[in-house]
Parts: C-alpha cells; structure tokens; sequence
C-alpha cells in the first residue's frame, strides 16, 4: 500500500515536472520566434527556477541575505510582460510557486497553523486595490503595494515547508549566520568608510545635535530575532564565549542604530522572555546573571557617558536618557510622526471603512531640494510612520482585522509555548516576544512594506509554531 502510494506521488511529481517543462519550452520558443535573443539569459532563469522547486528552503536563505542583509533594498531590477520587479521581490514570487508545486503534487508538505490572517490580509490587498482603482488610481500607485503584500503568504509557506525540527535548527543556524556576517560588515563599512556606513552625521536629541555614526543596515530587524534566539540558548543549554561575542556584536550594532523605537521593544521583548520563559529555572543562576548584567551595563553606560567610548556611544547616552522625559515630544522626529497621523486621520474620515485606497497620496508632504535644479521640491507623501495607520488607509478595517488575527494566534501560540518545558519551548517563546517587539515598533516605524520586516515576521512565526512533532504532542 505504501509503495503503490509513493509510486503515485512520484508519478504525479514527474508529470508536473514534464508540464512545466513543456511549458517552458513553449515560452522559450515563442520568445526566439518573436525576435527575442535573450536564450542565455532565459535558461539562467529556467535553471534557477528548477533550484528553486527543488530546494525551496535554501531558496528562503538566500531570499534573506537578498532582504535582510547589508544588500539595498531594491536589487538587480527586473521586469517581464511590462511589470517591473527586482531579484528580491521576484526570488520571493517564485518561492511562492515552489511551494504551491510541491502542494498540488501531494507531496508530505505541513499544514500550516496560521493562515486566516494571513488569507484576509490578501483578501484586504486586493479590497484596496480595487478603491484605488475606483479613486482614478493607476496601475502603477497600487501594484507595487499589491505585489509587497501578496509576499506575506511567506510564513504560510514557510510554515509549510519547516516540519521537523532539523529544518528548524537548519534555519536558525542561517539566521545566526545572516545576522553575525551582516553585522560585521557593516562595521568594517564603518571603519573603512566603504558602503557609506562611514558617514557621519549630527543626531539631534532634545535639541541637542552631537556627531554620530547611525548604522541601520537591513540586517537590524534580524539582528533582534538573533538576539532572542542566543538568549534562548543561553537560557537553556548555558553560555559559551561565542554566543558572548555574536549578543556584544548584535547589542553594539543597535546601540549604533540610535532607534529609540528598536531599542524600547527590544528591552521589553528581553524582560518579557526573562520573567516568563518556560525554561528550567535553576536557583541563583537568573539573580547572578542579571546583576552580572547589571553592573556591566552601568560600566559601559558610565564610559559612554564620559566620552571614553567615543562621540558616537556618547550620543547614545543621550538617546537613551531622552526617552521618557516629556522633551522628546518636541523633537522634530516626534512632530513629524504627529503630524503625520493628523493627516491621515483626515483623511479617514469618510473612508473608515475601506480607507483611500493602495497607493494613494493621503495629504502629507515631502519637501525635498533637487540638486539638477537647485529648487525646493514638493511631493505627495504616500508613506507613514505607523504602520497600524498605513494598513487602515490602505486596506480599510479588513486590514486592521488581519494584524488582530495575527496577534491573537501569536498569543495563542506563546502560551502553548509556556507549556512546552523542552528547549524548543524556549526558543518558541523567544520568537513571540520578537512578534510583540515587531508589533510594537510597527507603530512608529514604516515597517508594513519593508522586507526586512517581512523576513524577521517569517522566521519569527516559523520559530513560534515549533517542529510538527511538538504540536501532534500538545
């Protein structure tokens, strides 16, 4: 019975194969009959594809240095049948595809736990695509949003494809790779001045400009995911010098972030996951290690302060004394935010339901100076600052519905993790209190768009649902 099963999937597997390579080859030659000569390119993009079918996961790797590194955001545009796209994007597209080969070939794939919020934010996207249109919109202001959307199905794929919990170490040995490579490279831009992470610039904190160096690769919003997971090991299998230096290296590259909005979920994240893992607790071991981080902390804040460590650590003394005080509601940074909102409240009025539309200007401003003609230039601003208000502009209250579904099943999932007692347990909980720091800094960063963001929320998701075996268990 087994065999004639697996003689069934395997046949169902090749005949898919055969299809798409008929179908391949039938675009290949309308292209060459077309006046097209691009063949070398063309069985580039065949061969890659055919990597991908066959190792989707790998394929998610290299789709997270692409967008989650120290790479631009847009790299290597592309384009086909006149939509235009770069290598991230379409990467992630055809992932996508992979995984709907594997599924429509029965093959022994995970039903992913999360989908429903998922499904309405999809449900959401085209709902605004549609007001846009209706608004006079034009293709361009709102397929460039649609296509940034459909790419969340990713943690369903994902889901999907990491099982066991050998795909699971797999991934987060990748992560921890992405994340130490990342950040040591954009310190070398630093000190080299190579990549322009070596230039430096005034940070403005309660009206008082002292010269930094901000760094804020892609890389950083993994860098939070591989902070919790070393934490998460540290908690369950003890420290090791190396897990040390890669937590020193990540905590430097955020305190050079100079993010108050990355630094206070961060800190909330990491008390959350002390008072609440699941982990064995042993007697002392937590007291020892928080006043060890303690007095550690005070040391370096002191040297910071003083100027020992630099004019850039120095700066972040001073972002990090602003926050809470009632000046850093008269930053220019905070006005903007506010303003912002203002704005886009107005432009909700009327239009709570289903909001303006993908794409569409809701009434801010940016003033920038263009260099070719020496002049003050003025642009509708079609982005926000909090992402929560960005998704109810653009996708109305179906939107706002899918994040609280999303919120609700990551709950769901962190307290079936506070059960688990084994490893994984920690490390499940150690990514829904990066989900709640990413929720947190949502609000004030444009983070709905941003892949980097996106790729943080995949893996996170992926590490908070656990291993198949783990959920058959529970």
């Amino acid at each position: 019975m087994v065999d004639q099963l697996t003689a069934r999937l395997r046949g169902q597997r090749q005949l898919a194969v055969l299809v798409a390579a008929a179908a391949v080859t039938a675009l290949l030659a309308y292209r060459l009959a077309a006046g097209h000569r691009h063949l070398p390119e063309a069985l580039l993009v065949v061969a890659v594809g055919y990597g991908i079918l066959r190792r989707p996961q790998l394929a998610f790797v290299g789709w997270l240095v692409i967008v989650a590194s120290v790479l631009p955001q847009r790299v290597l545009p592309v384009g086909a049948l006149g939509v235009r796209s770069d290598l991230g994007e379409a990467l992630g597209f055809a992932i996508l595809a992979a995984v709907v080969v594997h599924l429509a070939t029965h093959e022994p794939l995970r039903r992913p736990e999360i989908v429903w919020p998922f499904a309405v934010l999809m449900l959401a996207a085209v709902v605004g695509a549609v007001v846009a249109s209706s608004y006079g919109a034009v293709r361009a202001d709102w397929l460039a949003p649609l296509k940034s959307l459909v790419l969340y199905l990713l943690p369903v794929a994902m889901l999907a494809l990491h099982r066991t919990e050998q795909h699971l170490q797999t991934l987060e040995k990748w992560i921890l790779r992405i994340c130490v490579a990342g950040s040591v490279l954009t310190f070398v831009s630093l000190v080299t001045g190579v990549g322009g992470s070596g230039d430096q610039k005034d940070v403005v904190t309660m009206g008082f400009a002292a010269p930094a160096n901000r760094l804020r690769p892609a890389v950083l919003h993994l860098v939070l995911l591989g902070i919790l997971l070393l934490v998460a090991r540290c908690t369950t299998q003890g420290f090791t010098p190396r897990r040390i230096a890669a937590l020193a290296l990540f905590t430097a590259l955020v305190a050079f972030s100079f993010t108050r909005s990355t630094w206070v979920p961060l800190a909330i994240a990491l008390l959350l996951f002390a008072l609440r893992h699941p982990a064995q607790r042993l007697p002392l071991r937590g007291l020892r290690t928080s006043v060890t981080l303690i007095c550690v902390a005070l040391v370096a804040f002191a040297a910071a302060s003083s100027g020992t460590l630099g004019p850039s650590m120095k700066a972040a003394t001073l972002r990090v004394e602003s926050i809470g005080t009632p000046q850093v509601f008269q930053e220019n940074s905070y006005q903007i935010r506010a303003s912002e909102d203002t704005i886009a409240w107005s432009a909700l009025n009327g239009h709570k339901v289903l909001g303006i539309g993908l794409g569409r200007p809701y009434g801010g401003v940016v003033i920038e100076h263009d260099p070719m003609s020496n002049r003050t230039v003025k642009e509708p601003r079609k982005f926000i600052h909090n992402s929560y208000l960005n998704t109810w502009l653009g996708l109305g209250l179906l939107g706002l519905l899918a994040w609280a579904m999303l919120a609700w099943a990551v709950v769901r999932e962190a307290t079936r993790a506070r059960r688990d007692r084994s490893p994984n347990g920690a490390r499940r909980f150690a990514a829904a209190c990066v989900l709640l720091a990413l929720g947190l800094e949502a609000i004030f960063q444009t983070d709905l768009y941003n892949r980097a963001f996106l790729a943080t929320l995949t893996c996170a998701i992926v590490f908070l649902v656990g291993p198949k075996q783990a959920q058959e268990q529970q």
